[in-house]
């Protein structure tokens, strides 16, 4: 996996200078470029309720906090959670979606990240199609 210190980015947008350092105490990996944004979580599939459920909880919160402080609002409908798993795997994880703040996010089997399709077990096949 592809990974870049963001303190040496310097972002696009005043506002999300801060973002990675209110988020810090999740422990997630965050990129993005200018609005758009993604956090990486890894993990083994015995720790998935921590990860899928209370870790992704704590830092979407933070992110909502975050978001208030700038007079900004999380769009949960636009909001994808993709689960990337070995198809070894695919069969252990039992958790399908989360809460964030009211609203159930359903997780999805692709979601399109800067313009690349990203699905399940990154073979590429709906972008390819």
């Amino acid at each position: 996996m592809y990974h870049r210190d963001l303190s040496l980015v310097q972002p696009s947008s005043i506002y999300i200078r801060s973002l990675k350092k209110h988020i810090e105490p999740t422990h997630l990996n965050i990129f993005g470029f200018t609005d758009d944004h993604q956090l990486i979580k890894t993990f083994l599939p015995v720790f998935q309720v921590t990860a899928l459920d209370g870790d992704i909880n704590h830092c979407f919160s933070l992110i909502m906090e975050w978001m208030n402080n700038y007079f900004l609002k999380l769009n949960a409908t636009k909001t994808k959670i993709p689960v990337i798993v070995p198809p070894s795997l695919k069969n252990t994880i039992k958790i399908k979606g989360t809460f964030i703040n009211g609203d159930c996010i359903r997780f999805v089997h692709s979601a399109k990240n800067l313009g690349i399709i990203l699905d399940e077990e990154l073979a590429f096949n709906e972008q390819i199609s």
